[in-house]
C-alpha cells in the first residue's frame, strides 16, 4: 500500500501471508536409509515436501534521481516457519539495496536493469544450511508499463553450509511477473 508518493519519492508497506512448500532432496539420508534397511521404501523418500508458512511485513521505497537511475530499497521482517518440525519458527528479515535503470529515456527501449545487494534470514532446512544468505543481483525487465512487471534475475548467493568450508556460491536465475493495481 502506498503510504507516500512524490515526483521523486515513493514509500509503501506490504503485507504478506503465504502458506507454501518447501520440497528438499536429501540424497545422503537417501543412500544411508537404503544400505541400513537393504531396500528402497516409501518411509525413506529422496524429496521431503513440509507446509511453509509466512506472514512477513514489510516497507518499500524508491528514489529518483532522474528518469532513468532509481535507488530502490526493501526491509521486510516476519514470522517464518522451518522446513525442520524439530525446530520451532521464528522471526526472519529480508533486505535489499538496488540501484535501477529504465533505459527507455535513453536509448528508446522501453527495458530496464537493476543491480544489487541483499541479506536475507531463511527457515532452516533438513540438509544443515544456514538461515542466513547474502546475494548479489542483477535483473532485466519490461518497463513499458507500470501496471505490471516483467522479468529475469540472476542472483549470486552465498551461504554457509553445515561441514563445508568455504561459504558455498551459486547463481539462481528466476523469471516473474508481477501484476499492480
Amino acid at each position: 500500500m502506498r503510504v507516500v508518493e512524490t515526483e521523486n519519492f515513493s514509500f509503501a508497506t506490504s503485507l504478506d501471508l503465504r502458506n507454501s512448500d518447501i520440497t528438499t532432496i536429501n540424497l545422503n539420508r537417501w543412500v544411508k536409509g537404503i544400505i541400513d534397511s537393504g531396500k528402497v521404501s516409501s518411509k525413506n523418500p529422496p524429496l521431503d515436501t513440509k507446509p511453509a508458512l509466512r506472514a512477513v511485513a514489510g516497507v518499500h521505497s524508491a528514489y529518483t534521481f532522474n528518469p532513468s537511475l532509481c535507488l530502490v530499497t526493501n526491509l521486510e521482517g516476519g514470522y517464518a516457519e522451518s522446513s525442520s518440525r524439530s525446530k520451532s519458527a521464528g522471526f526472519a528479515i529480508s533486505t535489499v539495496a538496488a540501484l535501477s535503470t529504465n533505459w527507455d529515456h535513453v536509448i528508446g527501449v522501453p527495458v530496464g536493469t537493476s543491480v544489487g545487494i541483499g541479506y536475507r534470514q531463511i527457515p532452516e532446512v533438513d540438509d544443515g544450511t544456514t538461515a542466513e544468505v547474502t546475494f548479489i543481483l542483477h535483473r532485466f525487465r519490461y518497463t513499458g508499463t507500470e501496471h505490471f512487471s516483467l522479468g529475469t534475475q540472476f542472483s549470486w548467493v552465498f551461504s554457509s553450509i553445515q561441514g563445508v568450508d568455504p561459504r558455498v556460491s551459486m547463481i539462481i536465475a528466476a523469471q516473474d511477473m508481477k501484476f499492480y493495481y
